[in-house]
């Protein structure tokens, strides 16, 4: 299959332009697929599917129950097509496919996870008074339009469907432009599972046109984003005009804390989850802080990271950028920082679409290689007296989505977990993810979290209801 459809209110259509656009593999050129290029129309049809599902209780009024069977259908289902998805994520993202065995499972998990949540979530209750009785209701947001990325687009993308339809919403759904087709099939599949149509659509176009359409759109009760910071600050002015609801993943800067007493086997396996899918992660450990001389570590992290072989088949450790202009934009700041001093420890720029996955030390703690998120595979060393030092080193910058630390020391590992002004704190780990823990980061890595309770909880508004005993006419 190279064609792909806009979904909307359960039925494949083209974009209302009749205009298509392709993507092809950014190593190889092949052809991955043809995709409509929707445009306002298109959205604002969806958007009313969307809302006719929503107000007349079609998915709204269903039971936890009802919603649970659906969703863990689709569980069934993304475990069995488990080596499609892995193929069409490798083909139209650039991911060697031995990166991502675990996609349709850890992705099935998530939605398994959600299911069970739609049946259990409550609210609270209590006495107003010896005769009165207030509770809550979690009722569901409403229609949620859903903006998802290109570097994960099924995880992602899984993390707000699963939990907005867990809540009762109804959603549309922008994939990015490069690598839809993860997205649309999650769409074919949940309406063979049993979800009604209208409940969840999908258009595909440029996120300028398709995606200002659906944030401004009057009828859009939330937005869940995810993408880049200046972007999301976009995202998040437009919806301001309708007062919409917003939550935001956004980019990050992650530091790993290595402090002396750290086995260098443990230091160097976080520490080179920088390198997964070319670093095109916003979770990415891109800066090494490390507290005295580190030589062992670093040492060992030079020679495993020359190792790792770059190419575009399956089994390749490290796979090309996404498009020329982000290799553009990588190459531009690795050249920058080289011109600025920083020295090249491992690695360097490659012809497009690939960068050779790289080490840079000696680097002036105020250079754009060390604050902005570069989205490649580029980790930057940076060194510290001791763990305040380290603690003051991790925390400066807009960012807070990740951060790490490896010692043997647990009071030296809390207290840093503590201090760290991260959403998640890894102590001798790096990007483990599990659905029962929420995921989010602090000031310009955005607002809100997915995954968790937490996750559910920002599908839902809680609806006050007092009861006071019924007065008799005298």
């Amino acid at each position: 299959m190279t064609s792909w459809p806009i979904i909307i209110d359960g039925v494949e259509v083209g974009a209302a332009s009749g205009g298509v656009y392709e993507r092809r593999h950014p190593a190889t050129g092949e052809l991955v697929g043809v995709f409509p290029d929707g445009g306002a129309e298109d959205a604002r049809r969806a958007v009313q599917a969307a809302r006719r599902a929503f107000d007349d209780g079609r998915w709204r009024d269903t039971t936890g129950a009802e919603r649970a069977g659906v969703l863990h259908r689709l569980a069934d289902r993304l475990r069995d097509r488990g080596d499609a998805y892995r193929t069409w994520e490798s083909r139209q993202v650039g991911i060697p496919a031995g990166q991502i065995g675990w996609l349709a499972s850890y992705c099935a998990d998530v939605v398994d996870f959600f299911a069970g949540a739609a049946r259990t979530h409550a609210g609270r209750s209590l006495w107003t008074s010896p005769s009165t009785l207030g509770f809550t209701v979690p009722e569901p947001v409403g229609v949620v339009v859903a903006i998802t990325p290109w570097n994960f687009p099924l995880v992602l993308t899984i993390w707000k469907v699963a939990a907005a339809l867990a809540a009762g919403c109804t959603l549309v759904v922008k994939p990015a432009s490069q690598t839809p087709i993860t997205v649309i099939e999650l769409a074919r599949d949940l309406l063979d599972c049993g979800l009604p149509p209208g409940v969840c659509n999908v258009v595909t176009g440029s996120g300028a046109v398709v995606g200002e359409a659906l944030v401004t759109d009057p009828d859009v009760d939330k937005v869940a984003f995810t993408g880049s910071t200046a972007t999301g600050a976009r995202v998040m002015a437009a919806a301001a005009r309708s007062i919409t609801r917003v939550s935001l993943e956004l980019g990050g800067k992650s530091p790993l804390i290595v402090l002396p007493d750290a086995s260098p086997t443990v230091a160097v396996d976080a520490a080179l989850e920088c390198f997964v899918n070319a670093g095109q992660q916003c979770n990415v450990p891109s800066r090494l802080i490390l507290v005295g001389d580190g030589h062992d570590v670093l040492d060992a992290l030079v020679g495993r990271v020359g190792r790792l072989r770059v190419g575009a088949d399956d089994d390749a450790d490290v796979g090309p950028l996404v498009d020329e202009g982000h290799h553009g934009r990588v190459v531009g700041l690795l050249r920058e920082a080289i011109d600025e001093g920083a020295r090249v420890l491992v690695g360097g720029p490659k012809p497009a679409p690939f960068v050779a996955p790289t080490v840079l030390d000696g680097v002036d703690e105020d250079r754009r290689i060390v604050r902005e998120e570069v989205f490649g595979p580029v980790l930057v060393v940076q060194r510290a007296k001791d763990l305040d030092h380290a603690i003051e080193l991790a925390n400066a910058g807009d960012y807070g989505l990740a951060a790490g630390i490896a010692t043997g020391d647990l009071d030296a590992a809390l207290v840093a977990a503590r201090r760290l002004r991260a959403g998640t704190v890894w102590i001798n780990t790096w990007n483990r993810t599990y659905p029962e823990l929420p995921t989010g980061g602090f000031g310009a890595s955005g607002l809100g979290r997915e995954l968790g309770l937490e996750g559910l909880d920002a599908y839902l508004e809680p609806k006050t209801v007092q009861v006071e005993p019924a007065r008799r006419a005298s």
